[in-house]
């Protein structure tokens, strides 16, 4: 999330190296701190094909799905579907790239080679807004499904807390 971290190993410490830790996500979130010891200690690295992933698509994905549509994906389109300028304003700063899908989307990397795609659709007087959050192809080496859903409300954390410096 366009910072650099260290995190040493066995202990496990987790600092920021371009801004002081107490202002640094990774550093302050039990969420995020949980997801880098997992990724370390359990997943694999594995490079995209280019492909993306329904959170249904990851293996265990439709046993927790209810759950993860109502942590994130209701979460980003209540949050930003009306709201479309601010949102592209946040995934810009996370270098985010432009995609074709919904009426906004973008791909970001949050780890090495680790993309999501979060897309939206504003809603109207008939329908309220909706979103999907896609997956790099490559999520399920590095993630189990329950930690994927922890990935989203991390990232949906970093995007409310960085909307008062935008």
């Amino acid at each position: 999330m366009q910072n650099t971290y260290t995190i040493s190993y066995p202990e496990f410490e987790i600092h920021c190296i371009d801004k002081s830790d107490k202002d640094a996500i990774l550093c302050n979130d039990i969420h995020a701190k949980i997801l880098m010891l997992r990724y370390f200690s359990e997943g694999d690295y594995m490079k995209a094909t280019g492909s993306f992933l329904s959170y249904r698509d990851l293996p265990w994905g439709e046993v927790y799905y209810r759950q993860f549509y109502g942590r994130c994906i209701m979460r980003l389109a209540k949050t930003y579907g009306n709201r479309q300028d601010v949102f592209k304003r946040l995934i810009e700063k996370l270098a985010g790239i432009r995609q074709k899908y919904g009426e906004v989307s973008y791909e970001f990397e949050v780890f090495r080679e680790l993309k999501l795609c979060f897309i939206l659709w504003s809603g109207d007087e008939e329908f309220p807004p909706s979103a999907q959050i896609l997956f790099s192809d490559n999520f399920p080496m590095a993630f189990a499904a329950e930690d994927v859903a922890y990935l989203g409300d991390v990232i949906l954390d970093y995007m409310k807390q960085e909307e008062f410096d935008i």
